[in-house]
């Protein structure tokens, strides 16, 4: 399945499998966690994006560690909804601040506001210069 993440970088994934989504659930994902699941997924790179050579290995795979965060979390996010039978929806429990009961939560995916990356930054980051963005 190709994606493109919020920097232009389009990917080609395999389907998440069920050991990679146990990694997740028992709290694999931070930037270490995220990173090896996406290398373990990742098929081929279809459109390097704004990222420069030395962000991709010998074998055009992405080194994660190099890439926008955010581009991390949309694969994530992506395999999930790709994968998963019930890969838009996501359901849990939170609770009330004034009565303390559990109140079910369901959130779906696809109506995630995705920001993608400013022209102008990912000509920065094309040539390798520093620059901050925000999320709104």
């Amino acid at each position: 399945m190709h994606k493109e993440l919020p920097s232009g970088l389009v990917i080609d994934f395999r389907k998440i499998r069920g050991h990679e989504i146990v990694k997740i659930a028992e709290g694999g994902t931070g930037a270490d966690g995220m990173s090896d699941v996406l290398s373990g997924c990742w098929l081929s790179t279809v459109d390097p994006g704004p990222y420069p050579e030395n962000a991709f290995g010998d074998d055009g795979a992405p080194a994660w560690s190099r890439l926008l965060k955010g581009d991390l979390v949309a694969g994530l996010i992506a395999l999930r909804r790709e994968s998963l039978e019930d890969g838009d929806a996501y359901d849990f429990d939170v609770q009330c601040e004034e009565c303390r009961k559990p109140i079910r939560w369901t959130l779906k995916l696809s109506q995630l506001p995705i920001k993608y990356l400013a022209e102008a930054d990912a000509e920065l980051l094309r040539t390798g210069r520093t620059f901050s963005t925000t999320m709104a």
